[in-house]
């Protein structure tokens, strides 16, 4: 896997944490991060249940915190984690395309916590702010990279922030349409600060 995926993995894994269900997360039940909600074909499922009906389907706190240390320390589970993001959150996203580990963690980030086109739009809207007439699709390939890698390095620096603005902004727009989100406010804003 590349380097530069294993440091995004790492990064973002502090963010998304382990095993949740939380009501008002969009994503319902989610593992790493993972959403049954959005990716209920995921094969990591299937583990999660079977570890679910071994622990009474978490009937008391003592069957969760058993379920918890259960998953949390399965390597077929954590491997089956790992392959999923570096399949769906990197390669699909074009990152392996953008040679600047900062912007790449900070885009995988993105893509993970509020989809890969976004990402990729938030790129692409920095790119277009700089001067480039790219179009704005959300998909990084061979010309959004291009446009990237031409940029100077001082534009570099600004693309990043450009991209964590965005992202900010994206947040507060989630929190003013949707008040419950509130709740999740300041963890998002952690993320890209």
């Amino acid at each position: 896997m590349d380097k530069t995926f294993i440091k995004a993995y790492c990064l973002t894994s502090v963010n998304e944490g382990g095993y949740a269900n939380n009501s008002l997360d969009k994503g319902r039940e989610t593992f790493r991060g993972i959403s049954r909600r959005f990716h209920p074909d995921w094969e990591g499922w299937k583990l999660i249940d079977e570890a679910k009906e071994r622990h009474n389907n978490l009937r008391s706190e003592k069957d969760f915190k058993e379920f918890i240390n259960e998953i949390e320390s399965c390597p077929r589970l954590s491997g089956m984690t790992k392959g999923f993001y570096y399949i769906n959150y990197f390669l699909n996203a074009g990152l392996q395309l953008i040679k600047d580990e900062e912007t790449a963690c900070l885009l995988y980030d993105i893509g993970v916590n509020s989809g890969i086109k976004h990402a990729g739009k938030l790129l692409q809207s920095a790119l277009y702010f700089l001067g480039s007439d790219i179009k704005i699709d959300g998909d990084i390939g061979s010309i959004t990279s291009g446009e990237y890698q031409k940029a100077k390095v001082k534009d570099k620096r600004v693309i990043v922030d450009l991209i964590r603005s965005l992202q900010k902004a994206f947040y507060v727009k989630i929190t003013l349409n949707d008040p419950s989100q509130k709740a999740f406010a300041r963890g998002w804003y952690a993320r890209v600060k």
